[in-house]
Formats: structure tokens, C-alpha cells, sequence
């Protein structure tokens, strides 16, 4: 190294010494004259961020120096959001933005998306949290009701669309809301506000989407009625468990009453634990006869509200269910889907 030393007179009046290096210090490389005279210590840009920064190492098949842009970028393979990155190491926008402005290394960044409607977000600005002005406002609309107690009503484009679309293929509102969770009214302002008309028959895809009394109503045979029943409460043993006697009843009556219709229309042995169920014409009542130790037993189930789901006559004389769906049976409410209740808010 060749030392050259100039003395300069100082602002004390003493004696400044320069020192003018040759060589690079990084690299060895002689320097040019422009850069000794310049007090340069390296010969290249990518000496003086070597000696500076460290030496560039590979990393994913690509060369990068170590620092905060590299912990940056193992944070987001790791699956952390810039944020939450940006938290870890402290690093600014400009470390971020120097990762965007490379595209080798913008393809590790994670992808960003709308914090009210989810649709995804541009590069730029890095601040941006909505895709538009419109979810902006709409976010800060719910943060506001939030802070007073109050729920927001908004409508759910794709329930509304749903909705219409079930009820011009011939589903009922009250179906529509049971199956879609929203009250029957929301539903009745949505098609009836629509231009569209309602078929005349219900599609048979959408049977299954009918409440339980209405798949009960539209059955045509004893055996068509039992498969709906079992479907609906997952029960598939062998049938013939209880007897339902499709016959209506006035009033009550003793076991011998019940046993005589029994044995007049139901014309096969009766074995032991064999049990007949009868419903009265009001439909809030069913009376069980069952056949024990050579008796009869009698007992009889009341509904406090609503009516029983029972066999038409038109079936036929009786219909044989397992336990499970009888059970089932007596125990079934009307979901409160289905009722016509005021919307939230209203």
C-alpha cells in the first residue's frame, strides 16, 4: 500500500494528514486515480455493500445478502402477514417497499386481501387495507354500531340470490327461510320485490329442502310415507316395530275399545311387545296399545300446543315405523325457522 501525506493547515492552526490508499480493501484491486484522489477505500459499489452488509449467501436458489430483508422473506415463507413480519424484525416501509420494487423477491410476499369483503388487494399503496372506498365506509359503518350496541342490517347478496332462485324453481317462502336461516319476512321482501313468478310445480331436487310435514303430506303410499320418515330421523332397522293405525279416533276410550280395532283391521298374530299407536281427529293426542305378559297396556302422549304428524287414510289401514322414528314422531316441533318472525331491528 503506497501512503501518501498531505499536510493541510487546520482550523486550530495544526497540521491535517490524509492518507491515500492504492489498493481496494475489499478486493485487492488497484484503484484508479480518480478514486485515490476521491479518498475511496473500494473499488466498486459491490465491494463497499460486501464489506458493509456482509457477503451475499444462497438462499432458495438465489443470492441475498443477510439483514433485515432476508428475515423478512423467511417470515413470509413461514406464512406471516407483512404486518406481523414488519413486527418481528422492525423493519419501515422501505425495507418492505425494496422488497417489491425486486421481482425475485415479490414473490414471497404474502398475498394481501380486503379486511371487509376479502377480494384481493394491489400492491400498492403498502397502507391499503380495503379494495375500495366502498368497504371502507361500510367498515367503518359496523365498527360505529358495534360502539353503540347495535347490529348492523345488511343484506347477504348471496342468500338474496339463492333465495330467488329456489323460489322461482316452486319452493315456498317458508321453506326458503328454514333452509337458508333468515326470517320469512326477509325472504317475502326479497321475491316479491323481484320480477319473477313462481313455478307452478316444485322441483323434485328441491323436495328434500321441504320441512318434514310437508315431505309427509306429498307421500302417496304407506311404504313411500315410512321412507320419508326413516330418511329424516336416520333410523333404517327393520320396520314393524310400532303399528300406526291410520284411523282417526273421536274422544279416548278403554284397551278394549283399541284392541277391537286392532284385530279388525290389523289381521296378523299379535306377539308379545308388539305395539299399535292411535291418533284422535284433533291430532293432539296419541294413545299406545301394547301387548305384555297377555295384557293390554294403555298409555297416551298430549301435545300442549300444535298437532301430531300422522298418516293420511288414504295410505292404507296402518303403517309400520322402527322406535327410533315414532319416537321422533311424537316429539316433533315446528322449527321456529319457519314462523313468521320480525326481523332484527326492525
Amino acid at each position: 500500500m503506497l501512503k501518501l501525506f498531505y499536510l493541510l493547515p487546520g482550523r486550530t492552526g495544526g497540521l491535517i494528514t490524509l492518507k491515500h490508499h492504492k489498493n481496494c480493501q475489499r478486493c485487492g484491486q488497484e484503484l484508479t486515480q480518480s478514486q485515490r484522489w476521491r479518498h475511496c477505500k473500494y473499488c466498486s459499489h459491490s465491494c463497499f455493500s460486501d464489506a458493509q452488509y456482509g457477503e451475499r449467501i444462497e438462499w432458495n436458489g438465489m443470492w441475498i445478502r443477510p439483514g433485515q430483508t432476508l428475515e423478512l422473506l423467511k417470515l413470509y415463507e413461514k406464512g406471516l402477514s407483512e404486518s406481523e413480519a414488519r413486527k418481528v424484525v422492525g423493519a419501515s416501509n422501505r425495507a418492505i417497499r425494496r422488497i417489491r420494487d425486486t421481482p425475485e423477491l415479490a414473490v414471497f410476499l404474502p398475498k394481501r386481501f380486503c379486511l371487509f369483503c376479502g377480494e384481493a388487494l394491489e400492491q400498492e399503496p403498502l397502507q391499503r387495507k380495503y379494495c375500495s372506498s366502498n368497504c371502507m365506509y361500510k367498515a367503518k359503518y359496523d365498527r360505529h354500531n358495534a360502539a353503540q350496541g347495535r347490529k348492523t342490517r345488511r343484506v347477504d347478496h348471496a342468500k338474496r340470490s339463492r333465495a330467488i332462485d329456489l323460489f322461482a324453481r316452486g319452493l315456498d317462502c317458508g321453506s326458503i327461510a328454514h333452509y337458508l336461516d333468515v326470517p320469512v319476512r326477509k325472504i317475502e321482501s326479497w321475491v316479491y320485490a323481484h320480477p319473477i313468478k313462481r313455478a307452478s310445480e316444485l322441483c323434485r331436487e328441491l323436495v328434500w329442502l321441504l320441512p318434514l310435514k310437508h315431505r309427509l303430506k306429498r307421500a302417496k303410499s304407506a311404504e313411500e310415507w315410512r321412507t320419508i320418515l326413516h330418511d329424516a330421523t336416520g333410523s333404517f332397522g327393520v320396520p314393524g316395530l310400532v303399528t300406526l293405525v291410520t284411523e282417526m279416533l273421536h274422544g279416548g276410550g278403554a284397551p278394549e275399545r283399541y284392541a277391537a280395532i286392532v284385530l279388525e283391521k290389523i289381521k296378523q298374530p299379535i306377539t308379545y311387545g308388539a305395539s299399535f299407536a292411535f291418533c284422535n281427529v284433533l291430532r293432539n293426542a296419541v294413545t299406545v296399545l301394547e301387548w305384555k305378559d297377555g295384557n293390554w297396556s294403555l298409555s297416551r302422549t298430549l301435545k300442549s300446543s300444535g298437532t301430531f304428524l300422522w298418516p293420511e287414510e288414504h295410505l292404507g289401514d296402518f303403517v309400520t315405523v322402527t322406535r327410533a322414528a315414532f319416537s321422533h314422531l311424537v316429539c316433533y316441533q315446528k322449527s321456529a325457522k319457519t314462523e313468521k318472525q320480525r326481523p332484527e331491528n326492525a
